[in-house]
């Protein structure tokens, strides 16, 4: 009698989180993100710049020629 008890139980309970499942999966916020390249432009006579994907470069190892 117990484990009809059990198993009546764990039938419940997964149909509970299913619905759950649903419920957040239809409320859920979606925030789209686009990001740009970013314009990146190089003189030749510039050395050492090496642009970053994040969009924060280093100045420390640029020389100007």
């Amino acid at each position: 009698m117990i484990h009809i008890f059990v198993l009546k139980s764990q039938i419940s309970n997964l149909k509970s989180n299913a619905e759950v499942s649903e419920i957040l999966h239809g409320e859920a916020v979606r925030l789209l993100i686009v990001h740009s390249q970013p314009l990146l432009g190089k003189r030749k006579n510039i050395q050492g710049w090496i642009p970053s994907p994040l969009g924060s470069e280093s100045f420390e190892e640029i020389s100007k020629n």
